[in-house]
C-alpha cells in the first residue's frame, strides 16, 4: 500500500502542517484548554519520519485523549491526582497502532475528570470552549478531542 500524495495531510507535508498546528496552539485563545499536555518534540519527530511510512495514516496529525497510555508520558485521565504517577512504559494498543501507522501526536487532549461527565467540564485544566457555540460546553468526556478536531 502506498501513501496517497493527493491528500492535504499527506506524509510529505507532515512537518509543515505540524509546525502550523503548533503555532496555532500558541496563538489561538480557543486552543488554551484543548490539551492537558502538548507534545511538540514527539510531534516533530513523528512528522519527520512520516514520509518513510507507506501507511494511509502516515503524516495524519492526531490528538490523543489523556485517558490513553502514551509511552513516556504520564496518563492523567484529566485529573491532577495522577500527575505524580510514573510515565507509561508502553503505548495503549490503539496508540501503538497509530504510532506504527505514522500518525503525528500533537498532544494529550483535555477531558472530563476520569471520563465521568457528559458535559466535558474539567475543574483542573479548564473546559474547552465549543468552537461552534462559544461560551457553551463542548459536551462529552472527549471534549478536548472534539474541539481539537473542530479547530
Amino acid at each position: 500500500m502506498s501513501a496517497r500524495t493527493d491528500l492535504a495531510w499527506s506524509a510529505e507535508t507532515a512537518s509543515e502542517r505540524t509546525e502550523s498546528a503548533l503555532a496555532r496552539l500558541a496563538e489561538d485563545p480557543a486552543a488554551v484548554s484543548v490539551f492537558t499536555r502538548e507534545l511538540p518534540r514527539l510531534a516533530r519527530e513523528q512528522a519527520a519520519l512520516a514520509s518513510s511510512n507507506d501507511s494511509p495514516l502516515a503524516g495524519a496529525i492526531t490528538s490523543i485523549k489523556a485517558l490513553f497510555d502514551v509511552a513516556g508520558e504520564t496518563t492523567t485521565a484529566g485529573t491532577r491526582v495522577l500527575q505524580g504517577d510514573a510515565p507509561a512504559e508502553q503505548d495503549a494498543p490503539a496508540i501503538a497502532r497509530l504510532r506504527e501507522a505514522g500518525a503525528v501526536f500533537l498532544g494529550l487532549t483535555n477531558m472530563s475528570e476520569f471520563a465521568y461527565s457528559g458535559l466535558g467540564l474539567n475543574p483542573h485544566y479548564g473546559t474547552p470552549d465549543n468552537p461552534a457555540y462559544p461560551g457553551c460546553a463542548p459536551g462529552g468526556s472527549t471534549s478536548g478531542g472534539a474541539v481539537s478536531v473542530a479547530l
